[in-house]
């Protein structure tokens, strides 16, 4: 016995498997950056008026990353000065050439997480502290507490 041909059928198995459509490429990443003592002078300058209540910040901890546009992702921490031992003050800002845009400031356990979590969507997270894994855990231990 012979089965006829099905022509529709074929065809539309034919359409259906031509409409898959291919996986999204990965995200861009972020890749460390070392910062340069004039970006760091910048940095700090820049998130001081965002720091509440701190008056002569310390900067104990800066991580940065270059974006894919070239534009410098930077996460880092702020202290009410050098000698003190009160809790850290996150941040993250971005820095394209000499224009500084505060992204998120720490504060209460919501912001702290917000900027964990902005630190970690550029590569900067919370388990590493640093981009593409090198092992540090700062962020990671000022933020957890």
């Amino acid at each position: 016995m012979r089965l006829a041909p099905l022509p529709g059928l074929t065809a539309a198995c034919l359409l259906l498997a031509g409409c898959s459509t291919p996986p999204a490429p990965p995200p861009p990443v972020a890749k460390r950056l070392a910062l340069s003592q004039a970006q760091e002078t910048a940095i700090k300058a820049g998130i001081a008026p965002s720091l509440k209540d701190i008056q002569n910040p310390a900067f104990p901890l800066l991580a940065a990353a270059t974006e894919p546009d070239g534009a410098i992702f930077v996460c880092g921490t702020a202290k009410p000065d050098a000698g003190s031992y009160q809790l850290v003050t996150p941040f993250a800002l971005l820095m394209r050439g000499p224009q500084i845009t505060v992204l998120a400031v720490g504060g209460n356990d919501r912001d702290n997480l917000a900027v964990k979590n902005l630190c970690s969507s550029k590569g900067i997270d919370g388990l590493s502290g640093l981009a593409n894994g090198e092992k540090s855990g700062w962020l990671s231990s000022m933020l957890s507490r």
